[in-house]
């Protein structure tokens, strides 16, 4: 991750419901991080995902920095790593219906009569 001691910084207050606040505290404690250090990953993830997707479709080879040094990605192996992560992410997903738990009550209603 960058380091912001050089840029201006922003403090965010972000309200989540004790569910999200759940999965949010689970998640980033599975890979060691603090909440707001876990949620910054993800926006600078997403950044660098919008980079090189730009830079894909320019047909130029993808390059981000992490940490001081440069990564240079070939266009070929972007696309079939892409293409993997495409691949696991439609295997896991599964959509189903979600019915309500009881019958809704339905109310019809009456038209106006019409004026004499």
């Amino acid at each position: 991750m960058k380091q912001l001691s050089n840029r201006k910084k922003v403090s965010l207050t972000l309200i989540l419901s004790a569910e999200d606040n759940d999965v949010l505290t689970e998640a980033s404690n599975e890979v060691g991080l603090k909440k707001s250090e876990y949620l910054r990953a993800i926006i600078q993830g997403i950044g660098a995902g919008s980079r090189m997707a730009e830079q894909l479709e320019q047909g130029e080879n993808g390059y981000i920095e992490v940490g001081g040094y440069g990564l240079n990605i070939p266009i070929d192996v972007m696309e079939g790593l892409l293409q993997g992560i495409s691949e696991k992410l439609i295997e896991g997903i599964q959509i189903t219906e979600l019915k309500p738990k009881k019958n809704l009550r339905q109310k019809r209603m009456k038209t106006m009569a019409k004026a004499s």
